[in-house]
């Protein structure tokens, strides 16, 4: 079965840290999803809280490095890592020198500009409902709801 586009995005992302990961004072945050977890992002530092990351993952851009790292941005500075598994294959020229890590400090400000996470989300999901369509399951007789965005990954896997 497939994995839905947007119930990855729409998920709550929970932090999970180990005794080793509190004493260099980082976790990865991962998503629930109904298999197991997966790591979205690796080596967020514990100031960050679940809220800022929840804001910042709605109102950032990724963006892959020329040495391979894809990271979560904001404001022309990076954020939060994507694990080695998620990393994009199409490399820019930009070096992650060129792009500072961003503070917890920093981030708040720049979040405050942007409406809330609980805002962004309704008119999130708003659209989503607006965007569906149905379609049959295998059998034929069953419909389900599918996203415009997932039909268009299904298009171009074909």
């Amino acid at each position: 079965m497939l994995p839905k586009l947007l119930t990855l995005l729409s998920l709550l992302f929970t932090a999970s840290a180990t005794h080793a990961e509190l004493a260099n004072s980082t976790r990865d945050v991962t998503l629930d999803l109904s298999h197991g977890a997966k790591v979205k992002y690796s080596n967020v530092p514990a100031a960050f809280t679940d809220q800022d990351i929840q804001h910042a993952d709605l109102v950032g851009m990724t963006q892959t490095f020329s040495n391979g790292e894809t990271w979560l941005t904001l404001d022309g500075k990076r954020l939060f890592l994507s694990p080695p598994d998620e990393q994009d294959q199409w490399n820019s020229t930009e070096s992650t020198s060129e792009w500072p890590l961003m503070s917890p400090s920093e981030l708040r400000p720049a979040l405050a500009r942007f409406p809330s996470y609980k805002e962004l989300e309704a008119q999130w999901n708003s659209a989503r409902g607006d965007s569906t369509l149905r379609r049959r399951d295998r059998a034929g007789c069953a419909k389900q709801q599918v996203s415009w965005e997932e039909v268009q990954v299904l298009l171009s896997a074909a």
